[in-house]
């Protein structure tokens, strides 16, 4: 009984979140954040969002993950608005661990403090799914690719959050033998390997912080995947700067790749970079036809969410080099690309938040940026508030949908 009334407690919780962002930013739409089904069937997913509510009274022998694996660019490489979709959803259903991670940071780029990846090897190729070189690399699901300058190995993995302890990892990486064994905690492991992409770890205790001696990296490295012992929920992210829906239908077996990871559902939050070229309707919409249908074949039971982007702004540069002014005027591609993901939404039966709508819709960027959750600087990214917002927006949407009978 005392699960059910957690449950409601934190409904009500994330409903007085809401409440106090709309009264905080009058522009907030609150009346429509939800999820658009358009004819999709969520019934499955929501079975095990109503077990994991229950899972106090699970059997011990019984596990039970849900996996929602989030796809974007930059908003999502800087791991706030994950973040807060993270921390609302696990609040509910229950931390069944931190998920995948990349190393952003051994590739030269940002990556989210929650977590750590270090290596003492010199980093002899990276690459990026948007970078020029990216052929130099095989890049896999994560976006990103490094390979060492020696066959031998030491990784540093680590979390910031007590609550993200693992007791699994799965070390991410391209085809190729290596990565089969490791010295964890002084004790030589053999890793199983479930597909040719992953290495799996499986450690006797919860750790925060782990080493992983003499690992043979013979093949290029794209991430590792964590996980604990407990039923709950896993909220993953991949995010990769200046990515569209072409760079990752440019990363070979990405589905299949995904599918190893095994996410219940997928949410693909795209479409701001895709503002800022040539805006061409059929082609975002073959892109999206073609990521989405390659994750549905690959995953014939996965669930899949679109999320629209928010208008922002296009920085125009007047007068001469040294009189040169800045000013800023609307990007009236978003609300095209917008309206491309909803079109497909509604075709395809793929539900789609729409948060350009949930933001403010037209006129939104200005009062995004007097509010101080847009940056002054470029009009396209977010304060870490901005972000921590749409993930609570996100989540809410998400927690009622998933409540829905």
């Amino acid at each position: 009984m005392w699960v059910r009334l957690f449950f409601f407690i934190a409904i009500l919780y994330a409903a007085v979140g809401s409440a106090a962002a709309q009264l905080k930013y009058d522009f907030i739409c609150d009346s429509l954040n939800r999820i658009e089904m358009n004819g999709a069937d969520w019934s499955k997913l929501r079975l095990l969002a109503h077990d994991l509510r229950m899972r106090d009274s699970i059997p011990d022998s019984v596990s039970l993950k849900m996996h929602i694996m989030h796809i974007g660019d930059s908003h999502i490489q800087a791991g706030h608005f994950s973040e807060a979709l993270r921390s609302a959803v696990q609040l509910i259903y229950g931390n069944g661990g931190r998920g995948c991670i990349a190393p952003l940071r051994l590739a030269g780029t940002n990556q989210p403090t929650d977590y750590s990846i270090f290596s003492p090897q010199r980093i002899a190729q990276k690459g990026r799914i948007t970078s020029r070189n990216r052929s130099r690399l095989e890049i896999g699901v994560t976006g990103i690719a490094t390979n060492f300058s020696q066959r031998k190995v030491t990784l540093e993995i680590g979390v910031k959050h007590a609550d993200d302890r693992f007791s699994s990892l799965s070390v991410i990486h391209a085809a190729g033998s290596g990565y089969s064994q490791a010295t964890i905690n002084g004790e030589l492991l053999q890793a199983s390997c479930p597909s040719k992409y992953l290495s799996n770890f499986s450690l006797k205790t919860a750790e925060e912080h782990i080493t992983l001696r003499g690992i043979d990296a013979s093949s290029e490295f794209w991430g590792v995947f964590l996980s604990n012992s407990n039923n709950g929920a896993i909220v993953s992210s991949i995010g990769n700067n200046s990515a569209c829906y072409s760079h990752y239908n440019q990363i070979s077996d990405f589905a299949e790749q995904m599918a190893f990871i095994s996410p219940q559902l997928v949410i693909i939050s795209l479409g701001t970079n895709e503002a800022f070229g040539r805006f061409s309707e059929q082609e975002i919409t073959s892109q999206i036809h073609t990521l989405v249908s390659k994750l549905q074949r690959a995953m014939p039971q996965v669930h899949i969410l679109l999320t629209t982007p928010m208008e922002c702004d296009r920085r125009r540069r007047t007068g001469r080099r040294r009189r040169r002014r800045v000013s800023f005027s609307t990007n009236d591609n978003c609300r095209l690309v917008r309206n491309v993901i909803i079109k497909y939404g509604k075709e395809h039966n793929v539900p789609v938040w729409d948060l350009y709508a949930v933001a403010g819709g037209n006129g939104s960027a200005s009062k995004w940026v007097q509010a101080g959750l847009l940056s002054s600087r470029d009009h396209v990214h977010y304060s870490t508030r901005g972000y921590t917002l749409q993930g609570e927006l996100l989540s809410q949407a998400l927690i009622h949908a998933l409540n829905e009978e």
